[in-house]
């Protein structure tokens, strides 16, 4: 559907009528067409009912819509990797490490795009820096902080970090 093709006035009225009768407090201010859809300004943080509510309101006619609140970024990184693997004592890389994370609590998606460093010359353990696609309030990050993965036989802690701009040796 094209977006000349949607009223976002009667977009905006169909969805506080709607969030009214339900008897939600949240109320779209207005509304405007972005690159990666439609955008509802409210006054408030919308709860997810009314997040629900408001995505039952979209006309079936707009295919794949879905309602969601602006994400931001989070960082954590999984401390006291294993470096080397343990039979050959070769240096594991990036993919390895990512493959064997697939059965921890961080989303795939997530682990495809982290970096590997490996801590010092010398050392025998790395990290695994990964920037998260989070909630605006960091939810995803907090459920996985203090968390625990196995990483070539090792118990391996999931820990909060700050945005790493440069290296993320650096921090």
């Amino acid at each position: 559907m094209a977006a000349t093709d949607i009223s976002l006035p009667g977009l905006i009225d169909q969805a506080n009528i709607t969030l009214s009768y339900a008897k939600s407090p949240l109320h779209i201010n207005s509304a405007y067409f972005t690159s990666s859809g439609i955008t509802y300004a409210t006054a408030s943080i919308p709860l997810q009912s009314d997040l629900d509510i408001v995505e039952a309101t979209l006309p079936a006619k707009i295919s794949g819509s879905c309602v969601t609140l602006p994400l931001s970024q989070s960082f954590i990184k999984v401390v006291d990797i294993p470096y080397f693997k343990p039979s050959t004592m070769e240096p594991s890389n990036r993919q390895e490490i990512s493959d064997q994370l697939i059965p921890s609590p961080i989303p795939v998606n997530m682990i495809k795009h982290a970096q590997f460093i490996h801590n010092l010359p010398k050392a025998d353990s790395g990290t695994f820096w990964i920037n998260l696609m989070d909630s605006q309030q960091g939810t995803l990050a907090s459920s996985l902080i203090g968390c625990q993965c196995f990483l070539n036989s090792i118990n391996c802690l999931i820990k909060g970090t700050k945005v790493h701009p440069g290296s993320p040796q650096c921090q």
